[in-house]
């Protein structure tokens, strides 16, 4: 009975001292944000539990025989990974499907670098005959240091080149060409506060839709837009 008490003292200390990690219900397909896009070109789905991205090419589908034809999954390059969301351009002629998420795993409350990853899911071939080895998947992490992200969202121009994403912490642009991730941090006076939940961008601008808190205990929200 000691060693049982001894046991679960040690293991309540340790787990004051790592703090809660960050695991999500894969099987919740609602839990972050949308893990479903889709435009002219492709509809685009993200499973978590499954660690994949789902791709459905819906151009010149009159000519495709079977299902198979114009489906194609990619695995994600890590099984810690978890996507929050995933965007498409609404008028994008190049089919590049952009993901932002988090590492699973790690201490909620530790500002580490490397928790959040931007990337982009491209695909190169025919649209005509597809060719699922003509698609590719590059990233970046974000390398400033941030606590875990519970409110993270992003949306792309209207041509699918540039992602745009935005929590309560930071911001950050990803180009597709070039594989470059800008990340700015959010001003604690300003926006530290602000919970995004929605974004839309129409090429020229921005709104944002949100919470902010009535008092400092949390426990009542405004609706709130940011332009």
């Amino acid at each position: 009975m000691f060693f049982l008490r001894v046991h679960i003292l040690v293991s309540f200390v340790l787990g004051l001292c790592l703090g809660d990690v960050f695991s999500p219900n894969r099987d919740d397909l609602d839990i972050y944000g949308p893990l479903i896009a889709i435009n002219d070109v492709i509809l685009v789905a993200v499973n978590n539990y499954w660690s994949t991205i789902l791709i459905e090419f819906l151009s010149d589908m009159d000519h495709i025989n079977s299902d198979s034809d114009h489906f194609c999954s990619k695995d994600f390059d890590d099984e810690l990974w978890y996507v929050y969301a995933v965007a498409l351009g609404k008028n994008q002629s190049a089919s590049n499907i952009f993901i932002v998420g988090e590492v699973a795993d790690l201490e909620m409350s530790a500002n580490l670098t490397g928790r959040t990853f931007v990337g982009v899911l491209s695909y190169t071939g025919s649209l005509t005959t597809i060719n699922c080895d003509n698609l590719s998947l590059q990233y970046q992490f974000v390398e400033n240091a941030f606590v875990h992200q519970e409110h993270l969202i992003m949306t792309t121009d209207p041509f699918g080149l540039v992602a745009y994403g935005f929590s309560n912490l930071f911001s950050f642009s990803y180009t597709a060409a070039t594989n470059e991730l800008i990340v700015h941090e959010n001003s604690a006076l300003t926006s530290e506060l602000f919970m995004p939940f929605a974004v839309d961008y129409d090429g020229n601008q921005g709104i944002i839709a949100g919470f902010l808190p009535v008092n400092r205990t949390g426990r009542t929200y405004n609706k709130s837009l940011m332009i």
